[in-house]
């Protein structure tokens, strides 16, 4: 019981601590940690309206990263640009509102100069985290989001992951 409220006090703390650093990171144009023995760095911050959910990304996929916030996938292109962008994060604290994305709804993209891209989900799906791809973005800006699967599990590790992709609509600056 008190790993389950550590792990969601963390998720809540790192987010405003990463929101000064963010800041910091737009204000400065260059990379601001959230505290100085940080393995990594706020890149874009993720809205999205319907579920009244803003979250700041990470800079990397690790464990760590993942305890305070979702993580972008540094193999994929940054968050807004063109390509496929992946981000992941879990199902129980940053990304719980994935349990009720619908197609349609909007998921907003901001980059550290403040340019945002306005998504719209277009898939969600299950698949096997061992054979899972990501869509080929062929000239537009993608976003994929994930998750592990099903929500509601028990278990602190899944084979399954909930996937939501979504593509660009309108860019903002």
């Amino acid at each position: 019981m008190f790993d389950a409220g550590y792990i969601h006090a963390k998720a809540w703390l790192g987010q405003r601590l990463l929101e000064r650093a963010w800041q910091m990171t737009q204000q400065t144009h260059r990379v601001t940690k959230a505290w100085w023995w940080a393995d990594s760095f706020p890149v874009a911050r993720l809205g999205a309206p319907r579920h009244q959910k803003t979250i700041l990304v990470l800079h990397g996929v690790n464990g760590e990263a993942l305890a305070w916030g979702p993580g972008w996938l540094p193999s994929s292109v940054s968050p807004g640009a063109e390509g496929n962008s992946v981000i992941a994060a879990h199902r129980d604290t940053h990304f719980h509102f994935l349990r009720n994305i619908r197609l349609g709804d909007e998921i907003i993209v901001e980059d550290a100069q403040r340019r945002k891209t306005v998504y719209q989900v277009t898939q969600t799906r299950i698949s096997d985290a061992a054979t899972m791809q990501a869509a080929q973005a062929n000239g537009e800006k993608i976003l994929t989001l994930v998750t592990c699967y099903p929500f509601d599990a028990l278990a602190t590790t899944s084979t399954q992951r909930f996937i939501v992709e979504a593509r660009a609509v309108v860019d903002r600056v």
